[in-house]
């Protein structure tokens, strides 16, 4: 309830300062969750640099949300020592200040590990040779005082319409954790390797049982190590790296955009507020998911009543930035006063996740006139939404697999085999509904049921 407070008098002081500035015509009217507007005004100081003087306590208030989150967000130019132009203020997780980056005292090179430098830059060039849609890379960091952590960083590059690469933006993760258990493990192995070499010393007959107690520790040392890896990062870096990676082309497509206004001098106060609430709409959709997955498993969770078009918009707008650049229209055939009884966040997420795939298959296969219909609507005692596309079907022999664990069709553009696996699990063991996907006239249509409230 404190924080609440807090992010509530920062939200009211940067609307004042706000509608100061540009006037009440041109600042949303709401009603705002005090965390939303708050990010939204900040977003807009830091990228625009806007009023330098609001950089203060409220500030400070309103980003809690954003530190609350394990993934740090980069975005640098693609220039000598990638100098930082936007990122996210948990990077204070390291002990340095977003203002320390943006204002160019600190450049993202200069936080990592002299031993590693030279093999991460050789690394991001090897990956623009070869044209590959993401770098996954793992690294040391020096914080700035002076501890060393590993992270895993995933980054993208980002193109001018000339096709040269101007930005790099991605996240990154702090696996330290992560990489002392892996030296536990070898430490483990060394141990048991010794012991091996003594027991062959003893007599002949013992053997046997001492070569198999050596492996069964061994095991013992693996399956702990495993189950740290899991529980301290594996599934919640593969599930957000999974469901980030739309918002984040998303954000791109938008500033991408708002560049080339502005370079023909077109720019209005106007249209960047707009810009500006799309982009935080996104950064909030990215902190939701974030908390989504944190508490998956969790059995405290509310169920709510809530209109299926109201959350089938919401997932629109943020993938209608990236259809809208690839040309993918979408026809919506929804009653507006159909209700579902559920978690209105996560069916979000499965809407995202299928229309992130229909977005793939588009591209991959290079179809024409790319389109997706959806349609919301009362089937007997539940409530039916419909995802068709016209990309040209899932393959027979992938069809019957394509809600399994770890499976994909697209392994040589980064696919994880995630996101519809969860998408199941969502629907099915946390809403009670069903999921399922068949091929129709040259496309796909995913069946979302639940029952009706």
């Amino acid at each position: 309830m404190g924080k609440d407070k807090e992010l509530t008098a920062a939200s009211s002081k940067l609307r004042t300062l706000a509608t100061e500035r540009f006037g009440s015509e041109n600042i949303s009217a709401g009603p705002f969750l005090p965390n939303e507007e708050s990010l939204r005004l900040l977003h807009e100081l830091q990228v625009h640099q806007i009023e330098p003087e609001m950089q203060d306590e409220e500030l400070r208030k309103a980003n809690l949300v954003v530190e609350n989150s394990p993934a740090v967000m980069f975005r640098c130019r693609a220039t000598p020592e990638w100098p930082v132009e936007l990122v996210s203020r948990n990077v204070i997780q390291f002990g340095y200040t977003p203002e320390e980056f943006l204002s160019g005292a600190i450049t993202f090179t200069s936080i990592i590990h002299p031993q590693d430098l030279v093999r991460v830059i050789s690394e991001m060039q090897e990956y623009i040779v070869s044209g590959e849609e993401q770098l996954l890379q793992e690294y040391r960091i020096v914080t700035k005082g002076g501890d060393v952590r590993w992270i895993i960083d995933q980054s993208e590059s980002e193109l001018n319409k000339a096709g040269d690469i101007t930005h790099y933006q991605g996240i990154i993760f702090d696996v330290t954790e992560r990489k002392r258990a892996e030296e536990a493990l070898k430490e483990s192995e060394s141990r048991l390797k010794q012991q091996k070499m003594m027991l062959e010393e003893l007599n002949s007959t013992l053997e046997k049982r001492v070569q198999e107690e050596v492996a069964k520790n061994r095991e013992k040392d693996i399956v702990l190590i495993q189950q740290n890896r899991m529980a301290a990062l594996g599934e919640m870096f593969d599930h957000i790296a999974h469901q980030w990676k739309q918002p984040l082309n998303s954000i791109a497509v938008i500033v991408q955009a708002l560049g080339s206004t502005s370079a023909h001098e077109q720019l209005t106060t106007k249209e960047i507020l707009e810009t500006v609430d799309s982009v935080m709409d996104m950064v909030g959709h990215m902190a939701q998911t974030v908390d989504i997955f944190r508490n998956f498993y969790a059995p405290e969770k509310e169920k709510s009543v809530f209109l299926l078009k109201d959350i089938v918009d919401k997932a629109l707008s943020i993938v209608t930035p990236v259809f809208r650049r690839y040309g993918i229209g979408v026809v919506l055939d929804a009653d507006p006063e159909l209700s579902a009884f559920g978690y209105p966040k996560e069916y979000a997420q499965v809407l995202l996740n299928i229309l992130a795939n229909a977005k793939d298959a588009f591209m991959e296969r290079g179809m024409k006139n790319p389109r997706i219909s959806i349609r919301a609507f009362a089937d007997g005692d539940n409530t039916v939404v419909t995802i068709t596309d016209n990309a040209g079907g899932i393959p027979d022999e992938s069809i019957g697999k394509i809600f399994d664990l770890y499976f994909t069709t697209k392994e040589s553009s980064g696919g994880t085999g995630i996101g519809l696996h969860m998408s199941r699990n969502i629907i099915g063991k946390n809403m009670g509904g069903k999921l399922a996907v068949n091929n129709v006239d040259n496309g796909a249509q995913f069946r979302i049921e639940l029952g009706k409230f």
